[in-house]
């Protein structure tokens, strides 16, 4: 029987990319904007 390995490197394209979006997205954020939650039960950026 022949094994077949899996790589998760199809599941991490982009993952870097992405990273870059979501840094860009938030850099302008003061502390105060960072902090905020939705509600008491979720976490802030």
């Amino acid at each position: 029987m022949t094994e077949h390995q899996l790589s998760l490197l199809p599941f991490y394209a982009g993952w870097g990319r992405y990273q870059q979006h979501l840094v860009a997205a938030i850099a302008t954020l003061t502390g105060e904007q960072l902090a905020l939650r939705l509600t008491p039960q979720h976490w802030s950026i």
